[in-house]
C-alpha cells in the first residue's frame, strides 16, 4: 500500500469516527494491516467471508474493541448452510479450540502424563460432539433477538419480515431467495456427480484393500537429555496394533411433523402463561443473557438452558417424547434456582413456572371424553 492509499484511510477513519457522522458503515478486507486502523465508534461487525486462518477474523473484531468504545459490540458472522464457508468455519474453529485448550493450557510443557494428555483430549471431543448437537439454523424470530439491542429494534425486525413476506406473496412468479436446482450451472453439477463417484469407489474398497492404521508408540518427551539417536529410535520405534474401532454411527432421526407441531404448541402454552394478577411468568426464562452480559452465570452453570433453546430443539426434532422437553425444563428451573438467592423473584418463579409446565402437560395428556351424536 503507498503512502497516498494510507492517508486516504486514515481520512475515511475520521470521517467515520466523528461525532454525529453521517456514514454507518465501512467496509474493508478482514486482512487488511498497518497501524492506525480503529474502528472505535462501530458496535457491530458482520464477517461475510470467513478465514482460513481464525486469528485474521479475531484481528478484524478487535478493530471495534480499541480504546474509546463506549458501547457494546456485537460480531455476527453469515455463513451458508452445507457449503465451502461453513467447513472453513470449522476448521478455523478447531484451530481456536485447540490452541485454547491444550497449547494454552500447557499441556505440551513436556511435564503432563500420557494419561493426563489423553483425559484431555477425549474431553475436548466429548464437548465437541456436543456442541455440534446443538448446532442449528436459526430462524428469523431467533435473528432478531440476537441482533436487536432493545424491545423497539426487535418490533422493527420483526415488521420488516413481516412486509417482506407479504411482498413476496403478491408476487405472482417471484422467484425464490435461494438457487434453486434448475438453476445450477451443468459442469457444477456433473462435477459434483464426478466427485461423489470418486467416494464411492473409495468406499466400497475391501477390508484386505485397505491399509491398515499403525499406533505409534507414546514417547516419553520430558527426557530432554536423549541423544539424536536415542531420540530417533523412540520415534521409529513403532508396530502394528489393531485398527481403531470406526466410531459408532448417529441414529437417524425419524421425522414427526404432528410431535413438533404438538410440542411446539405445549411450550407455547407455556410461553404465554400469566398469573393471577396478569404477569408473564415465561419472560425472564425465554433468552438468557450473553456471556458478556453476565459471564459468572456461564462459570456457575454447567449447562444453560432457556425457552428459546428448548423451540430450537422442538424445531430440530431433537425431542422424541414429552420426557425430554419436561428434563430440559427441570434444568432451567434447577438452573435458576442455582444462581439465584433462595425466595428471589427468579427463584420462586421457576419453582411456579414449572408447576405451571406439569399441569400443562397433565392436561394435554388427560384423555378426551367422548362426545356421542345426540
Amino acid at each position: 500500500m503507498d503512502l497516498q492509499s494510507l492517508t486516504d484511510r486514515g481520512v475515511l477513519l475520521s470521517e467515520f469516527n466523528a461525532p454525529d457522522s453521517p456514514y454507518f458503515i465501512f467496509m474493508l478486507s478482514t486482512r487488511a494491516g498497518g497501524l492506525g486502523l480503529n474502528l472505535q465508534t462501530a458496535d457491530t461487525v458482520i464477517i461475510f467471508d470467513s478465514d482460513w486462518n481464525p486469528h485474521q477474523d479475531m484481528q478484524a473484531q478487535d478493530r471495534a474493541h480499541r480504546i474509546g468504545q463506549k458501547r457494546e459490540v456485537r460480531v455476527l458472522r453469515l455463513l451458508t448452510v452445507n457449503s465451502v464457508e461453513e467447513k472453513i468455519y470449522a476448521a478455523a474453529s478447531y484451530k481456536l479450540k485447540m490452541d485454547e485448550k491444550v497449547i494454552q493450557a500447557g499441556k505440551f510443557d513436556q511435564k503432563s502424563t500420557g494419561a493426563e494428555r489423553r483425559h484431555l483430549l477425549e474431553r475436548i471431543i466429548r464437548e465437541e460432539l456436543q456442541e455440534n448437537d446443538e448446532d442449528e439454523v436459526p430462524d428469523d424470530e431467533t435473528i432478531n433477538q440476537m441482533i436487536a439491542r432493545n424491545e423497539d429494534e426487535f418490533e422493527l425486525f420483526q415488521k420488516i419480515d413481516l412486509d417482506r413476506r407479504r411482498q413476496e406473496a403478491s408476487e405472482v412468479k417471484r422467484k425464490p431467495r435461494l438457487i434453486e436446482d434448475d438453476e445450477i450451472p451443468p459442469n457444477i453439477i456433473k462435477a459434483s456427480e464426478e466427485f461423489d463417484e470418486i467416494l464411492e469407489k473409495g468406499s466400497s474398497k475391501t477390508e484386505d484393500e485397505t491399509p491398515h492404521r499403525r499406533k505409534r508408540k507414546e514417547v516419553d518427551y520430558s527426557q530432554d537429555l536423549l541423544s539424536d539417536r536415542e531420540w530417533l529410535k523412540n520415534i521409529d520405534d513403532t508396530g502394528n496394533e489393531d485398527e481403531m474401532a470406526p466410531p459408532p454411527k448417529k441414529r437417524k432421526k425419524i421425522a414427526n411433523p404432528e410431535a413438533v407441531e404438538r410440542f411446539t404448541a405445549l411450550i407455547d402454552t407455556l410461553v404465554a402463561y400469566k398469573t393471577s394478577s396478569g404477569r408473564e411468568l415465561a419472560l425472564p426464562f425465554v433468552q438468557l443473557p450473553s456471556k458478556k452480559e453476565l459471564p459468572n452465570y456461564y462459570d456457575v452453570i454447567e449447562k444453560p438452558m432457556d425457552l428459546n433453546k428448548v423451540k430450537r430443539k422442538i424445531k430440530a426434532e431433537k425431542y422424541r417424547e414429552i420426557a425430554g422437553i419436561t428434563a430440559d425444563i427441570r434444568l432451567l428451573g434447577s438452573n435458576a434456582r442455582k444462581y439465584n438467592a433462595d425466595g428471589s423473584d427468579i427463584y420462586n418463579d421457576s419453582i411456579i413456572l414449572e408447576a405451571a409446565w406439569n399441569k400443562i402437560v397433565e392436561m394435554a395428556e388427560a384423555p378426551q371424553p367422548s362426545t356421542s351424536a345426540q
